[in-house]
């Protein structure tokens, strides 16, 4: 598979990030983005990359292929939101 066909299969997944509870302040939330083949992929590249110690959790959102390009994706590279 080429370069351009695999890109093609992929969509910017939207996945959150919450950070466990810190003394006396509210857990911080982050949503993170990543071009991938499905949410449940983007989920498990962002535990592993950025946030293992979050808990995480793929959404339905996806990003349109024009927001993807202004953020600037590249494919299984978790970027935050």
């Amino acid at each position: 598979m080429d370069t351009a066909t695999e890109t093609d299969t992929l969509k910017a997944h939207v996945v959150t990030c919450q950070q466990p509870r810190v003394a006396g302040e509210e857990p911080v939330k982050k949503r993170w983005v990543v071009l991938t083949e499905s949410a449940d992929a983007a989920a498990e590249l962002v535990r592993e990359r950025v946030a293992p110690a979050c808990e995480i959790a793929a959404t339905d959102e996806v990003l349109s292929q024009e927001e993807a390009d202004e953020i600037g994706l590249k494919p299984h590279h978790p970027v935050a939101l």
